[in-house]
């Protein structure tokens, strides 16, 4: 194991409050395993069997699914710490219904959330307990994400789909002014609208000083709309 992949597996919360020693006999004894991607490669595809969950060293991906039409839309946008298909891993699900690709070049820590209920020789209780807390408050946090974009997507019209989006990153990132981490592209998955659409909306809800664009980062000209 490469010590510079044990320092960024450090600094995860899966791994919080465990030495680096502890971190590589646990990745080891879990036959855990480490790959990089390039931006654009597709790290999991919806129906495919999942035998382990990814959890971001380094790089951001990018979490869709698919309607029968085809059409894909973004479900939540990862970075460094944070784990993809740790459900699906954690309750054997035979196909996974999402697709999972990197937005940036990419490393994943690949690794059976498994093992830690189902300990293997070697296994320290202890240290199994820590993982176990830490899981639990993933799954919390990606309640809360999914939550996120339920409530995003009920709001009625376009302008206020925006403005909820805008101040759920305006939460997270502790800002007014929020970068919304996905491409033009992107953001219009996210919101299951076609890009020309969000555009028209951007540009009419910055002519009328709702907002204002600055590259990715969105800024409210009006605080009050941070407290809808």
């Amino acid at each position: 194991m490469k010590y510079a992949d044990l320092q960024l597996m450090a600094k995860t919360p899966l791994f919080k409050n465990l030495t680096l020693e502890q971190i590589e006999n646990l990745v080891e004894r879990n036959r855990g395993y480490t790959r990089s991607f390039k931006r654009g490669d597709i790290l999991l595809v919806a129906g495919d069997p999942i035998e382990v969950c990814g959890l971001l060293l380094k790089g951001k991906v990018k979490i869709m699914t698919e309607s029968f039409q085809g059409n894909q839309s973004i479900i939540a946008d990862i970075g460094p710490g944070e784990l993809y298909g740790e459900p699906f891993n954690w309750l054997s699900y035979p196909r996974v219904p999402i697709t999972v690709q990197a937005s940036v070049n990419t490393t994943v820590l690949f690794i059976d959330l498994r093992t830690f209920i189902r300990p293997t020789g070697g296994a320290d209780p202890e240290i199994d307990q820590i993982v176990l807390s830490n899981i639990v408050t993933s799954f919390a946090e990606k309640i809360i994400l999914f939550r996120n974009k339920v409530e995003v997507l009920s709001q009625r019209g376009l302008r206020a789909k925006i403005l909820m989006t805008v101040r759920k990153f305006a939460e997270k990132q502790g800002t007014d002014t929020p970068v919304i981490p996905f491409s033009r592209k992107e953001f219009a998955e996210y919101l299951c609208v076609n890009r020309n659409s969000l555009t028209r909306q951007l540009k009419e809800m910055e002519l009328a000083g709702d907002i204002e664009v600055m590259g990715k980062r969105i800024r409210f000209c009006h605080r009050e709309e941070l407290l809808l």
